[in-house]
């Protein structure tokens, strides 16, 4: 009974940890999306002042 608790409370320390993994990945893909989106704008910024 004591290693079947043990079992659940692994399973759901688990759990938490890939729901607090997925949100930092979340976080992350969107950072790099600002940065995407900062990176092209400069580029426009640096193709308009080079012409």
């Amino acid at each position: 009974m004591k290693s079947k608790l043990k079992w659940q409370k692994g399973v759901a320390a688990v759990h938490q940890a890939i729901q607090e993994i997925d949100v930092i990945v979340k976080r992350l893909e969107q950072n790099q999306e600002q940065q995407m989106q900062l990176w092209l704008r400069q580029e426009r910024i640096i193709d308009m002042l080079c012409r």
